[in-house]
């Protein structure tokens, strides 16, 4: 029995099922070691919840197996034959069952509720299971979830940040406070058109800023200049 086998391995198990690392069985300096190692704790534990989950699985094998036949009796037990004068009569014609064993029987019978649990069961049973049951539920199935995905992808690693993004150096730091003082400067001297310039720039959101042309005239002698004499005096008269 897995019961004994988990007993033999070291484990206590109690009447509802529950396993634990049995240190009952440990000699006093192996006692000793357990209290004061985590790494051995940790093992321990390890073992413990392997021997429960065969435990789980030998308690629904049964479980299954006993479905199988309730199955399997209640199929004999119909009245196989309406027209021989009987009523609810023996089924005297009964016919094999379709499933490979009793065990499948069960589990097929026995779907889980919850649709996170669908696709195990399904891949837990065996494929002339699932094909009786494609050809007889397979609506049924498929909206229970037996095609959910079950790989859901996680990253290895934080990776290496944003695109064509590098942490700043001294030199950057420095840079970036000299534009700063510009842009202030800027303000302070009337320049104001500079000063929003840079810092919609600094800002680095991405966003479009609409230029006011006639405050850079206004601002700049030397653009205003350059535009009277290079652009409208050369094409005023087209």
């Amino acid at each position: 029995m897995i019961r004994d086998d988990a007993v033999k391995a070291g484990m206590s198990v109690s009447d509802q099922g529950a396993v634990a690392f049995d240190t009952a069985q440990l000699t006093q300096a192996e006692r000793a070691a357990y209290v004061h190692d985590p790494d051995f704790q940790q093992t321990a534990r390890t073992q413990a919840n392997a021997w429960a989950e065969k435990l789980v699985q030998a308690v629904k094998a049964v479980t299954d197996a006993d479905d199988g036949i309730r199955v399997a009796l209640d199929a004999v037990v119909l009245d196989s034959d309406p027209m021989d004068g009987t009523f609810n009569g023996f089924n005297r014609s009964p016919q094999a069952g379709p499933y490979p064993s009793l065990e499948e029987a069960g589990k097929a019978a026995n779907m889980p509720r919850d649709r996170k649990d669908i696709p195990a069961w399904w891949r837990s049973l065996a494929p002339v299971t699932r094909g009786i049951l494609l050809q007889e539920r397979g609506d049924e199935l498929r909206a229970a979830g037996i095609m959910d995905p079950q790989y859901q992808w996680h990253s290895a690693d934080p990776g290496s940040g944003p695109f064509n993004v590098e942490n700043p150096t001294p030199r950057d730091v420095e840079f970036h406070a000299l534009a700063l003082g510009l842009a202030m400067v800027g303000d302070i001297t009337g320049e104001t058109g500079a000063s929003r310039n840079m810092l919609h720039y600094l800002r680095g959101t991405g966003e479009t800023l609409d230029v006011d042309v006639n405050r850079m005239l206004h601002d700049d002698a030397k653009f205003r200049s350059d535009i009277e004499e290079i652009h409208i005096e050369r094409n005023q008269e087209e």
